[in-house]
């Protein structure tokens, strides 16, 4: 019987050609719109969740206050980074200090590629909980160490081990290669990220940061990550870290004077509300997520109404094949199979 159904259904999509091509033609862009656009949305809320401990991870921020205008730091100065490595490691698992994502050049005997890379202390490995595909989270533990993308490691070194060859980046320093991670998904901060190498690395070939920078406040160069401990919150850490720059920097007036906060931007948050305007979070990229979501429905209830439309008037002009069924003995319950089955095949198609 079903199969009666699906060839009548046929039959009469092949003879009215332009309504058919309209009817699917509407439904399936509709449907597209809204499944790119479900996938665009998903994409963007699920930004950064590649990390294992996405709930617990956080950047250090400050706020600070010059001429009634207000405005956020996210680079901190290297006073800030100890005074909370001495005075507030209950709060933190882990606190790693490190660079932005950086041009360079890496070269071995046989080739140079431009590469981005960063440089972050040994313990981001595991903070980030990077899948090493070659080697462990400890890699970084020599100062003259690299790890590398899979990516970065087959362009180097093809599909051979590259693990303890020797790469030189930017033409002056020479690194091992102690591990391979995979690459990071594009929806995630780092994912541009060809390498990582110590930030004592970086630090031994940047003098300065020694020699001034290590008793500068206003000197504002690192970033600094953060996992909090598994039994706390990120308002209660909030609470205890607010005036650590204020109590630490006393003695700095120029300082103290801008009344510095320091605060902790959950990963949650990077990406969605990474701009800030007068020291507060700018919420326009989320609206427009929101907004793309909201289209793609009105999208689909276009093609819906369109779809019923078409549908009703077709079931019109069918009201003579109706009448006839009926009268050679068809009963109310297969007329409506009928019509389901057509409908049906239109929605697969």
């Amino acid at each position: 019987m079903f199969r009666n159904y699906l060839l009548v259904a046929i039959r009469n999509l092949v003879k009215n050609k332009l309504t058919t091509f309209i009817n699917i033609g509407g439904l399936a862009a509709g449907m597209a719109v809204v499944m790119l656009n479900g996938l665009w949305i998903w994409d963007e809320l699920s930004f950064n969740k590649y990390h294992q401990h996405y709930d617990s991870i956080a950047q250090v921020m400050s706020g600070e206050t010059e001429n009634g205008r207000s405005g956020i730091n996210t680079s901190q100065s290297y006073p800030l980074a100890t005074a909370l490595k001495a005075g507030y490691q209950d709060d933190f698992k882990y606190l790693v200090l490190a660079t932005g994502i950086q041009d360079h050049i890496l070269s071995t005997e046989e080739k140079n590629i431009p590469a981005k890379g960063m440089y972050m202390e040994e313990a981001g490995t595991e903070m980030f909980t990077l899948k090493m595909i070659r080697g462990t989270m400890t890699a970084l533990r020599d100062p003259y160490s690299i790890i590398l993308s899979s990516s970065t490691a087959r362009a180097l070194f093809g599909d051979a081990d590259p693990t303890g060859q020797l790469i030189r980046i930017n033409n002056k320093t020479n690194v091992k290669v102690t591990g391979v991670y995979e690459d990071l998904p594009r929806n995630t901060r780092f994912h541009e990220a060809n390498f990582f190498s110590p930030w004592e690395l970086w630090v031994s070939g940047n003098k300065w940061v020694k020699e001034r920078a290590i008793n500068e406040w206003g000197n504002h160069f690192l970033r600094i990550y953060a996992e909090i401990q598994p039994y706390t919150d990120f308002d209660k850490v909030n609470a205890h870290i607010r005036d650590v720059e204020l109590t630490a920097a006393k003695d700095f007036k120029a300082r103290t004077a801008l009344h510095p906060q320091v605060f902790l931007q959950p990963m949650s948050r990077w990406h969605l509300y990474s701009n800030f305007q007068k020291g507060v979070a700018d919420n326009s990229p989320v609206r427009q997520v929101w907004l793309v979501g909201v289209i793609g429905v009105f999208v689909l209830l276009l093609a819906c109404i369109n779809f019923m439309n078409l549908s009703t008037a077709r079931a019109g002009n069918r009201a003579k094949e109706v009448g006839i069924r009926k009268a050679v003995g068809s009963m109310r319950g297969q007329l409506m199979y009928q019509f389901f089955a057509e409908s049906l095949l239109i929605v697969s198609l």
